[in-house]
């Protein structure tokens, strides 16, 4: 991806991270701001999903979505505040899921995690906008990539034509950024148009 955006004429650091262990995110932000400076925008989008009913979900399942899917945005998160703050202002994009406020069945892993996000996101609603910094839950419905098919290969959908594109997910982020500093969006739900067709 940052070879794309450096063939485009942008700017762009790759630094590999793993959001789930707080001394790796501690190590990318000081990385981060070392090479481009402090950050007026932070995008939380790494996800990881794996739905199975409870009672076959291992523990230690649950556990890494919940590392990935909660734990690493509040990592980075804490990371990015004292520059935001610094810079009078910015942007906190949490990428959630609409699995946040709709559960369903295999989702006891997933859900609770999404819905914490978006908790997160409202916590920082009331902490942060005196200071000038907004936060927003983006909140899609099925995306077209490869999270569902290792999500939930046995049941998955071999068409994935009715989803939303990644692109699609990107221009709401672009819509939220784009409006004025005195504007705040706190959950912004984006679900495809269509739904799959019935025996695929």
């Amino acid at each position: 991806m940052a070879e794309i955006v450096r063939a485009n004429g942008g700017r762009a650091e790759a630094i590999a991270l793993d959001v789930t262990k707080y001394d790796s995110v501690r190590e990318f932000a000081r990385m981060a701001v070392e090479r481009t400076g402090p950050p007026s925008i932070l995008v939380n989008n790494a996800g990881w999903g794996l739905f199975r009913e409870m009672e076959h979900l291992a523990p230690g399942d649950f556990d890494a979505q919940i590392d990935i899917n909660l734990k690493g945005p509040w990592y980075l998160t804490k990371e990015a505040l004292p520059h935001l703050k610094r810079l009078g202002g910015g942007h906190i994009l949490n990428i959630g899921s609409i699995a946040g406020r709709v559960s369903f069945k295999r989702g006891s892993g997933y859900c609770p995690a999404k819905a914490g996000l978006h908790a997160l996101t409202e916590v920082l609603l009331h902490e942060l906008r005196e200071d000038g910094i907004r936060a927003t839950t983006i909140a899609p419905g099925s995306v077209e990539t490869r999270f569902h098919h290792e999500a939930l290969p046995a049941a998955h959908h071999n068409d994935q034509s009715w989803m939303l594109e990644p692109e699609t997910i990107a221009e709401a982020c672009l819509h939220v950024l784009s409006l004025p500093d005195n504007a705040l969006v706190t959950y912004y739900e984006v679900r495809p148009l269509r739904t799959p067709k019935q025996g695929k």
